[in-house]
């Protein structure tokens, strides 16, 4: 019964997809940017840099901002739960990972001597070991050791794994059941090849999917978002961007420049026109893109765009109710320097929550939307 219901909800989304590709719908508001309103309903807690030292806190209930002390900048290091209530981060001080409410509260270690740290499950998280050695650790748990070496990105609660493998002279892409990859038959699936600005990748929160932008062809440098089941392991295409727009680059070379919607039912992206086929890097401005897994629309917002797309774009940040997506971004012609902004999904409006995000490590970012513990 159970691979039954999963055969029936890839065919959706197979069905879905084909009727996304034939085209993209334009939501553009005729005042796109507006300063926040007094009430502002997603609320919650909004974790960001203001300087070069620490993580800041933005209160967006509260309309105020204040370091998290101890808490260094950590880019994409920083993982929030599944409940959006806890962050993994690295302390600067004693040089652990730890965990601990967005407000601050209820801090412990977690890993000293470790490379990364984040959320497998809301109680269990995974840590990797500068050797690239993997393993799960959780509250009243002994340590459980995994076998990830080559994986690049890991199932939430599960065991896949993106890998690379290089054959030939080239990096292929592939999924892995990690938990029999000792066996002669064990299961995975072949992505294609990977591509530079054509390979961000994103496991959903509840690891049902990875969504990913890959090439359309081997000769061809534009890139569409696709999707994969482990539990089916078939690439599904989602979009067609080239039909409509020519050649794009879809994200960076960040494998996590993707962004999921909290259910898991929307994936946010950063599109760019390529100016030169053969040069990825050479892009016009990426606007914001918003794929609905349920309907199989794509949706372009057309009231903000951004050049400062290589070779990341800015992180795309949901908020938990799903209704909003953060990021820090520059305004043409103003001069207070990155703003945190946040789309209405529904609207397409662009809010503006704060100013003077500071590029810590190289590039303004936000890195977590979550609520208080």
């Amino acid at each position: 019964m159970y691979r039954l219901i999963a055969l029936c909800a890839l065919l959706v989304l197979m069905l879905s997809a084909a009727s996304a590709q034939d085209a993209v719908t334009e939501v553009c508001p005729a005042d796109p940017i507006q300063p926040r309103p007094i009430q502002f309903p997603p609320g919650g807690l909004i974790l960001t840099t203001f300087d070069r030292r620490n993580l800041w806190v933005v209160d967006v209930d509260g309309r105020r901002r204040y370091p998290l002390d101890g808490a260094v900048p950590c880019g994409s290091n920083c993982q929030l739960s599944p409940d959006a209530r806890t962050i993994s981060y690295l302390d600067g001080d004693e040089r652990t990972y730890n965990v601990r409410g967005l407000d601050g509260s209820g801090e412990r270690v977690i890993a000293s001597g470790a490379s990364d740290v984040f959320f497998w499950s809301n109680d269990t998280l995974l840590v990797w070991t500068p050797g690239q050695r993997a393993y799960l650790i959780g509250p009243d748990q002994p340590r459980y050791d995994l076998d990830m070496a080559g994986a690049v990105s890991v199932q939430p609660g599960g065991f896949w794994a993106l890998l690379l493998r290089y054959e030939d002279g080239v990096f292929n892409r592939l999924l892995l059941n990690t938990a029999l990859r000792r066996a002669p038959d064990a299961p995975q699936v072949e992505l294609g090849p990977e591509a530079r600005y054509a390979n961000a990748a994103v496991w959903s929160p509840s690891g049902e999917y990875l969504a990913y932008a890959q090439p359309t062809s081997g000769d061809d440098p534009t890139a569409e978002l696709y999707l994969v089941s482990p539990t089916e392991r078939t690439p599904v295409q989602l979009t067609d961007l080239t039909e409509q727009f020519g050649a794009q680059r879809i994200g960076g070379t960040s494998v996590n420049s993707l962004s999921w919607s909290p259910d898991s039912s929307r994936i946010a992206f950063w599109a760019a026109p390529l100016t030169d086929a053969s040069a990825p890097e050479q892009a016009d401005p990426a606007q914001l893109y918003l794929h609905d897994l349920n309907s199989g629309e794509t949706q372009r917002f057309c009231g903000y765009s951004t050049i400062d797309h290589s070779p990341n774009p800015p992180r795309l940040v949901w908020s938990p109710n799903g209704t909003h997506i953060a990021f820090a971004g520059d305004l043409e012609d103003d001069t207070r320097g990155n703003l945190l902004l946040a789309l209405d999904t529904q609207t397409g409006i662009f809010y503006e929550l704060s100013e003077g995000i500071y590029p810590a490590l190289g590039a303004p970012n936000v890195l977590a939307w979550g609520l208080r513990p």
